[in-house]
């Protein structure tokens, strides 16, 4: 068992769970120097990240040295749940913006002021007129960086003008930071993800990091951010001249793309650094196929039909994919105008999509608003509000930090569209192929792959290179089937197309659209089989929360690590208290005395001063310093004491959180499967119109996406299940699972307890009890640094042979006086003086911390408690009414079916939110239990936490 930094780790953890490495990724995270890691598609690139983070853990880094560097706020917030759920919380992860901004402010000691997207654009529109340049002032803004020597008058301008008012966008921040910080990182390690997309300012602000060991991890066949700087030959310089003894090494494994897939791709790999990689598959399987539509209209036509045929599986041929939900298919196009066609036909036919890059930008430009209230509190506060939650969980990380304004409103500007991007799970997906890195869907169709789109001809400084690269790109995105489609007659840039199939996709047979003749769908085996699991498979029933609490605290007691850690302490500590009363140790001295000159060497016996002899001193101390010590040795133990408590409440809490979390998942399972029950039945009624023609086939292919969808939700939640049990498991009950753990919620609400009998427990609390300990230690240590300007005694008795001569024998008594009380006894006499003041205000301050924090859970206890009764009377029975009428009218052909699934899906909505205010009406009260130190609801189960 090694333990540092306070995080616990068995064995090698490049070995171990949660990792699983093959044998290239345990290579790669026990690398003894810079290493540069060619992880292609599903090679595991983040698993090797986090793996790397823990060897840096158990060989001793300390995690302030350790920095895990990514692009975005998404990224970013993915890694560190990642961390968290490995047990590697405290390593630092942030974006290249976020850490130049905080480096920079560290070496001006000023915050930098980030210019917002409006601010630039009327900044750069008269350097553009000035250059002559007809740009628009967002595109004049990129060209500025990376348009070449045509446009270094006017970056130079630019720039001036932002240094003259200390005025910061992204690319500056970067380059400043690069120029101005000199601090000394001998001895951190970077951990940089994405290495293929590093532009020239970010490998110049890296390159402060002098003396550092660099880990960087990504594959230089999907680097396709030219656009932005981002070139391979670039960062084969910055390697050569920064890192010249760095390593290469490749993972040669990919776990997501399919062979038949990877195979095509491999053979477009882009290998920069002459390694002769490919990567192998450990999936078999993967199709490619291509279609040639005669038109654009008819290729919009028949990709919705190919779409359609996927999720309800209209077709025989396609009835291995009736599985299928909207989120798992991705259509992608080289330039967001080819979309556009597929977009109305989409919406004609009744599919749901979703556009992802359109809606990132949409709720980034929300977040950013934000930022303009920074001086209006409540204007802060009221357009927050205002945002979805998911939205506001996005950016909970910014929020959440204990952040300076202008921290604050620099991270809210730094926000970009990449920072919310993510697909859809309800929609098919709608994406450039820029947009799509980093995703991957089970059915990938990319739209236009034809000459002129791939690779772009009618753009001046596209690169044919980077044109391959967003192919490769495209194809690895598919993790079952790639479809391809062409059509002659496409405008482009008032340019006419001709529709010939991609260089590169040519030896890929193409087929012609054959639209199939309108018939009753075929009900999937999947369906049919996923229908009667649903119907007759008995529920399995865990074990009642109540029963878990009190089970798990006794097991949390005794077996986690944290706890008997801190009960060994706690032992030694009592060990301590009796030595620290006790009188110093005696010293017994051993003297020799020559007198004369060195020769002879013994003279004892004929100088008088010659002596041999021994002498015993005893120290006694001031009267009051040992007493003191012993009560200050006293006052610690008893502090680890209250710690303990403090400890296994916060414990206590954190897994009875995850307790909740897994009973709401048992109950939303079971809802999902009562709702997947009503949509067979509503499935069944739309089946029987469509066929006898009163109906639509845009109905039943509606049922069977919502059907798809709960599908997908179920295994999610299984998925959820498990890892929470994992977690659970392993992180506090230490032990093994070896089957998903069950929890029930209790069939009635336990009640509040009352207000009034809560506000006086804060007293007894262990945080306040702890801080009250703190006071009496730092009066204490006041009264011994008072004590210490008193003399300390000390008695002594010798004896001594001169030889012929008569012996010496001596008594007495000196003191220790302290002479230089002024310098030293004074000045820390008053500091512990200070301490006491602010151990006084700290105790104040964390009653009022505590005592708000009570009233906040109460009041959200109240508010759930409320909000599930509301629902439980009205909200409940009028939506399970309004469905039996809706579906009452649809089946009499006085509703469209579209109304019918909009009340199924209000039904769901709320059955799940009555669920969550349940959840989060115990989650109130069991941290209110951790706040108070004392068991609320199950008093007869717990005894303190006392060790």
């Amino acid at each position: 068992m090694v333990k540092r930094h306070g995080l616990r780790y068995k064995g090698n953890m490049a070995e171990s769970k949660p990792f699983g490495l093959d044998h290239d990724q345990k290579v790669a995270t026990t690398a003894k120097s810079s290493m540069l890691v060619v992880a292609g598609p599903g090679a595991g690139k983040t698993r090797v990240l986090i793996a790397r983070a823990a060897h840096l853990l158990e060989n001793g880094i300390p995690p302030d040295r350790i920095l895990l560097l990514t692009f975005t706020v998404r990224t970013r917030r993915e890694l560190k749940e990642r961390l968290t759920e490995a047990g590697l919380g405290e390593i630092r992860v942030e974006t290249f913006h976020a850490l130049a901004y905080d480096l920079l402010y560290e070496a001006t000691g000023k915050p930098p002021r980030i210019a917002d997207e409006e601010e630039l654009e009327e900044i750069v529109k008269p350097v553009l007129r000035r250059a002559g340049l007809k740009l628009s002032p967002r595109k004049g803004l990129e060209k500025l960086y990376y348009g070449g020597e045509a446009f270094s008058d006017a970056r130079s301008e630019y720039l001036r003008y932002l240094s003259a008012r200390n005025l910061y966008d992204y690319n500056r921040l970067l380059i400043e930071a690069g120029k101005l910080v000199r601090k000394d990182f001998s001895g951190y390690h970077l951990l940089i993800d994405e290495f293929q997309d590093l532009s020239p300012e970010i490998l110049s602000f890296l390159s402060i990091f002098r003396g550092a060991e660099f880990f960087l991890v990504g594959d230089p066949a999907q680097a396709i951010y030219s656009f932005r700087g981002a070139r391979p030959e670039k960062l084969r310089n910055f390697l050569t001249e920064n890192l010249p003894e760095l390593k290469i090494h490749v993972l040669r494994h990919s776990y997501r793309v399919p062979e038949g897939i990877l195979r095509m791709a491999e053979g477009l790999r882009f290998d920069p650094f002459n390694l002769g990689l490919s990567l192998t598959a450990t999936r078999p399987g993967g199709e490619i196929l291509g279609w040639r539509y005669p038109s654009v209209r008819a290729e919009a036509i028949g990709v919705a039909k190919m779409v359609a045929e996927l999720l309800g599986g209209t077709r025989m041929e396609t009835a291995g994919y009736t599985d299928l939900c909207p989120g798992d298919i991705m259509v992608l196009a080289r330039l967001r105008t080819v979309l556009a066609p597929l977009k109305e036909t989409f919406l004609k036919e009744g599919l749901p999509l979703s556009e992802p890059e359109e809606e990132a930008e949409r709720r980034a430009a929300l977040v950013r608003e934000l930022a303009k209230y920074a001086d209006d509190p409540e204007g802060f506060r009221e357009k927050l509000s205002r945002l979805p939650a998911d939205l506001k969980e996005g950016i909970s990380d910014i929020l959440a930090g204990d952040l300076e304004k202008e921290r604050l409103v620099a991270r809210l500007k730094l926000i970009s569209m990449a920072d919310f991007l993510r697909p859809s799970t309800t929609g098919v997906n709608l994406l450039t192929i820029h947009g799509a890195k980093g995703l991957e869907a089970r059915v990938v169709i990319l739209v236009g792959a034809e000459k002129g789109l791939l690779p772009l001809k009618v753009l001046p400084d596209s690169d044919p290179a980077e044109e391959k690269r967003l192919l490769y790109v495209a194809l690895t995105r598919a993790r079952e089937k790639f479809i391809f489609t062409t059509a002659p007659g496409r405008r482009l840039f008032g340019k006419k197309l001709s529709g010939e199939v991609s260089p590169w996709l040519r030896k890929i047979p193409q087929r012609e659209e054959k639209m199939p003749s309108r018939r009753p769908k075929q009900v999937g085996l999947f369906g049919i089989i996923l229908f009667f699991l649903l119907i007759w498979t008995s529920p399995i029933h865990g074990m009642n929360l109540m029963e878990a609490v009190h089970q798990w605290e006794n097991v949390l007691r005794q077996k986690h690590p944290a706890l008997k850690a801190l009960r060994a302490r706690i032992e030694a500590q009592e060990q301590r208290i009796e030595p620290a009363g006790a009188l110093p140790d005696p010293r017994l001295s051993f003297i020799v005395r020559n007198v004369g000159d060195p020769v002879p060497a013994n003279t004892l016996g004929e100088e008088a001063m010659s002596l041999t002899g021994v002498r015993l001193e005893q120290g006694l101390p001031w009267r009051g310093k040992r007493p003191t010590r012993k009560k200050l040795a006293t006052l610690r133990t008893e502090e680890l004491r209250i710690r303990y408590e403090d400890l296994f409440w916060r414990l206590r809490g954190e897994m009875l959180k995850g307790a909740l979390e897994l009973a709401y998942l048992e109950g939303e399972t079971r809802i999902l499967k009562d709702i997947f029950n009503l949509l067979q039945t509503f499935e069944e009624v739309a089946l029987t119109r469509y066929e006898s023609g009163a109906g639509l086939q845009a109905d039943i292919l509606r049922v069977r996406t919502e059907k798809s969808f709960i599908r997908k939700q179920l295994l999610r939640n299984e998925e959820r299940r498990k890892s929470l049990s994992w977690l659970l498991c392993r992180k506090y009950l230490v032990t093994g699972c070896d089957h998903p753990v069950q929890i029930e919620f209790p069939e009635e609400l336990p009640p509040l307890p009352p207000e009034e009998r809560l506000h006086p427990l804060l007293e007894d609390s262990p945080r306040v009890r702890i801080f009250r300990i703190r006071v009496r230690e730092r009066s204490l240590s006041a009264r011994l640094a008072e004590l210490e300007r008193y003399p300390d005694f000390r008695i002594f008795a010798g004896w001594y042979s001169r030889g012929n001569l008569p012996e010496i024998y001596e008594l007495g008594i000196g003191l220790d006086i302290p002479l230089f009380i002024s310098r030293k006894q004074g000045p820390l006499l008053e500091a512990a003086r200070n301490e006491v003041s602010a151990a006084e205000e700290n105790l104040e301050d964390i009653k009022n911390d505590l005592s708000f924090r009570l009233e906040n859970l109460l009041i959200k206890a109240r508010t759930e408690k409320e909000l599930v009764n509301l629902y439980r009377r009205e909200i409940l029975p009028q939506a399970e009414a309004d469905l039996e009428s809706a579906r009452y009218y649809y089946e009499n052909g006085k509703l469209d079916f579209l109304n019918l699934i909009e009340r199924v899906r209000h039904l769901l909505t709320y059955r799940r939110e009555l669920l969550r205010h349940r959840t989060d009406y115990l989650s109130a009260i069991f941290e209110i239990e951790s706040l108070l130190g004392r068991a609320l609801l199950f008093t007869e189960s717990s005894d303190g936490g006392r060790p």
